[in-house]
């Protein structure tokens, strides 16, 4: 009966680690996803010509970023139990919240080329943040195991 016990709780166990893999795994993605989405806006915005088209593409870059933003922070609601848990959660906040500045600074700009400058600005920004993110998932402890 013991053994029994001891095969189901390295089971329980084996399956929680299972569990924040595939949380990791899903916040990798959308790492991924999300330096992605940074090349493709700068690269449409290398091309725009006109402000109109400069902030439909601001437009559709914040609902594409927000979408994978939310995927993100859903995956990362079964690490709690994570060492770097808190520190991931405020990471991606900060990212948030430099998407919103960015698209709020892009609807105040009045010149193509200083929309450019800060749609580089702000794919450097989230760049490094991505980068720290993917550091964090490297190194981060869940349970010690």
């Amino acid at each position: 009966m013991r053994v029994r016990t001891l095969v189901l709780a390295v089971g329980a166990v084996l399956a929680g680690c299972g569990g924040m893999m595939g949380s990791s795994d899903a916040i990798r993605d959308s790492v991924d996803d999300a330096i992605h989405e940074d090349a493709v806006h700068l690269a449409a915005s290398r091309t725009i010509t006109t402000l109109p088209s400069m902030m439909d593409e601001t437009d559709r870059h914040t609902t594409r970023m927000i979408g994978i933003m939310g995927d993100m922070r859903t995956d990362m609601t079964s690490m709690q139990h994570c060492a770097d848990f808190e520190s991931m959660m405020d990471l991606r906040d900060g990212m948030r919240v430099e998407l919103d500045s960015h698209a709020t600074t892009m609807h105040a700009i009045d010149d193509v080329g200083a929309a450019r400058r800060e749609v580089e600005l702000h794919v450097a920004t989230m760049n490094m943040m991505l980068g720290d993110m993917g550091s964090m998932l490297d190194s981060t402890h869940c349970g010690g195991w």
